[in-house]
């Protein structure tokens, strides 16, 4: 059970034999894998000689070397002293070592805290109870332990032994204070995922593995620590040994499971929970009352906001008209607008209802009749369909057409109901919900109309322009026309008339053509109601205007532009291509791109600053990829660009993400995760060595 650092120190599986004998599924993997070395544990009464001579009689030969002491407590020291490197508890800077009860009725302490001295490469010591052993006593004065951390409460290793290690010298004495393995277990977990993240590379936010006390628990150390889940540590929580296949879990795993959140970001948490070991281990009583803990989410709740007509303009396009707020976005914050249609947004994912007719769309139309209320009685719907909501993958937004018309304070309702309108893994009951119909804002601004003129320019120009513009948009049927104009020459200036008016409905500029190039003072009048705007049901019209005609100016130049209060309403963002750049996930993934880059709204690539910074994504020339990960990440303020270089190695999606976050400028300005939908953090990257410079794509999305 001290294996653990120096496991992880020689980054090596740990596999188990029974004392007399090499196990034939051991055997079996030594040669399948082609293992050079093989380090055998503890002495002879642990693991005899002619097991150790079996090891080298294999087909691959491997090298044995034993490592062992007269007694586990030694064993232990020796296998500190193998570990050449020096490492940190996390949240110090001190060599640290950590210290377990080594009774064999205390090992499952000992299994609490395996993935993390596996992860972090620490020497796992024992004492016993009351008494510090000599052996362990020399290794900490001989390395210059800095920072011993205790695991358990005093009933497992006593105030006298942390006592004793600060006589030895140690600076910093510490412990994980509680009276039971699993409640190690857990507050090594909230350890994890509480200030210990960085220290740790990266823990799973989405999976737990349940272990008992056992040997179990010691082996899976090397999966859980990087492989299980593509380099993110997997925190494991202890349970009891089931009796007869009952429920073992015990309360502080079960709490600490039931207060997992339901949410991180702007994701969904789907908890992912691994038992290790046969049923004999973890039983199936066991492993259902962990997902019961997790499974919390209560009722499904509803949004009900601005909805969508489906059908298509008439110059073919469809755009979605549930912004009904003008914010860029149709999402749940759109108030419901006088009309035929509303859009219910769900917390959760629903069924996607398909095409109308087909028998889930008919599912989904019952179910919606049966809840949705206008006015406290049995809304009209006719159609329902389904579409993706706040970026996730599934359909979370239904959109419904009513064969009535709302009306300024109507109120439409989703009764509270059994019907379960969530995925088949997420079938919960919904939630009561209400919205109040909003008249659209009276549009009272008027088109705003400019006239400008140039008279005396290097080319004479005998024509004046005509600038116009609205808040909702110009009226799209009537053209600026001459009989709305009228023309005035200037003092001294010889007679002139309006020959022509070039203008397209909508637009928001027009060419009025004067008989005679214009000369200073000329004047072109536009007559009141000459622009009309899209406001509904009355369009608003412009004022009269007028303009005149100026000499021609040396063209200014702007020197400096001072911006204040500077608001940054959406960031930039950046997705990293699949095929025919560095690296892509093709393989696994279909081809699509599988990561996305978003400025921080707080740097200085937020906003509109973000559309000049660029991504780029390079693989070098003497990439190797038998050789270890190496991926350089440089940031240029001054040129605004991030470049990754691939040096060298096989990597995954998860090691790139960790690449990124490490660099500080990046992490600084920018985040970085999974697409929605796209891979997992596990998927291989797949690189292609002749491609250079490839610019991640970038949605040109950011606005201050």
């Amino acid at each position: 059970i001290s294996v653990a650092g120096f496991a992880g120190y020689a980054d090596a599986p740990i596999l188990l034999t029974p004392t007399g004998s090499l196990h034939p599924n051991v055997a079996d993997f030594i040669e399948d894998y082609g293992v050079g070395t093989v380090y055998v544990l503890g002495g002879t009464a642990a693991v005899d000689a002619a097991t150790a001579t079996a090891i080298e009689g294999l087909n691959n030969k491997p090298a044995v070397t034993r490592l062992g002491g007269t007694d586990r407590y030694e064993t232990a020291a020796n296998l500190a002293a193998k570990i050449e490197s020096e490492s940190s508890w996390c949240g110090t800077e001190a060599a640290s070592a950590v210290l377990i009860n080594g009774g064999t009725d205390m090992l499952a302490y000992g299994v609490a805290v395996q993935t993390a001295v596996y992860r972090l490469q620490l020497p796992l010591l024992m004492t016993m109870a009351d008494e510090l052993p000599d052996t362990t006593a020399e290794f900490i004065t001989d390395n210059d332990i800095e920072h011993v951390q205790i695991i358990g409460g005093t009933d497992v290793v006593s105030a006298g032994v942390a006592s004793a290690l600060t006589t030895l010298g140690v600076d910093t004495v510490a412990r994980v204070d509680e009276a039971s393995a699993s409640e190690v277990s857990v507050e090594l977990a909230k350890m994890a995922n509480n200030g210990c993240n960085d220290d740790l590379g990266l823990v799973s936010a989405d999976r737990v593995a349940l272990v008992r006390g056992n040997p179990d628990g010691v082996v899976a150390a090397p999966a859980l620590a990087s492989s299980l889940t593509g380099g993110f540590m997997v925190t494991p929580l202890v349970v009891n040994e089931p009796m007869n296949g009952a429920n073992s879990l015990p309360a502080s795993v079960r709490d600490y499971l039931a207060a997992t959140p339901k949410n991180i970001g702007a994701d969904k948490l789907n908890l992912g929970i691994v038992a290790i070991g046969g049923t004999a281990a973890v039983s199936e009583a066991t492993m259902d009352a962990a997902i019961e803990a997790a499974a919390s989410s209560g009722a499904l709740t509803v949004t009900i906001a601005g909805g969508d007509n489906p059908t298509a303009l008439a110059d073919g396009s469809n755009p979605d008209e549930g912004d009904t707020n003008g914010d860029g976005v149709a999402n749940s914050e759109d108030p419901v607008r006088p009309g035929m249609f509303v859009s219910l947004y769900f917390s959760d994912d629903v069924p996607d209802a398909g095409a109308a007719g087909d028998a889930a769309n008919n599912a989904l139309l019952a179910k919606v009749r049966d809840v949705l209320e206008i006015n406290g009685t049995t809304a009209q719907v006719t159609a329902v369909s389904t579409s993706g909501a706040g970026g996730s993958c599934q359909p979370r937004r239904v959109k419904v057409t009513l064969g009535q018309s709302l009306r300024p304070g109507d109120t439409v309702s989703v009764a509270a109901s059994p019907h379960k309108f969530g995925t088949a893994a997420d079938q919960r009951t919904l939630a009561a919900a209400t919205a109040t119909v909003q008249a659209a804002p009276a549009d009272r601004t008027r088109p705003t109309v400019r006239v400008i003129g140039i008279a005396g320019a290097a080319s004479p120009l005998s024509t004046f322009t005509v600038r116009m513009s609205d808040n909702k948009g110009l009226g799209a049927t009537t053209a600026l026309a001459q009989t709305e104009l009228r023309f005035v020459k200037g003092p001294g200036a010889p007679d002139g008339t309006i020959t022509g008016v070039t203008h397209t409905a909508g637009e928001g500029s027009a060419t009025v053509t004067i008989s005679r190039p214009l000369e200073v003072g000329d004047r072109l009048i536009v007559n009141p109601g000459a622009i009309e705007d899209n406001a509904a049901p009355t369009a608003n019209v412009s004022a009269g205007t007028s303009g005149v005609a100026i000499k021609a100016q040396a063209s200014p130049r702007i020197n400096s532009i001072l911006m204040s209060e500077l608001k940054h309403s959406v960031h930039n963002a950046w997705e990293i291509p699949s095929a025919g750049n560095p690296f892509g996930a093709g393989v696994a993934t279909g081809g699509t791109a599988a990561v996305r880059i978003n400025a921080k709204g707080d740097g200085d690539a937020a906003g509109a600053a973000g559309n000049d910074w660029d991504i780029l994504l390079d693989t070098a020339s003497g990439y190797d990829a038998a050789k270890p990960l190496d991926i350089d990440v440089r940031v240029d303020t001054r040129g605004k660009r991030v470049t990754v270089r691939w040096v060298n190695g096989k990597d995954t999606v998860g090691d790139l993400l960790a690449a990124l976050r490490a660099n500080s400028g990046f992490d600084a300005r920018f985040n970085a995760g999974v697409l929605p939908c796209a891979a997992p953090l596990s998927t291989p990257l797949v690189h292609a060595a002749a491609s250079r410079n490839v610019l991640a794509t970038s949605a040109d999305a950011g606005r201050t």
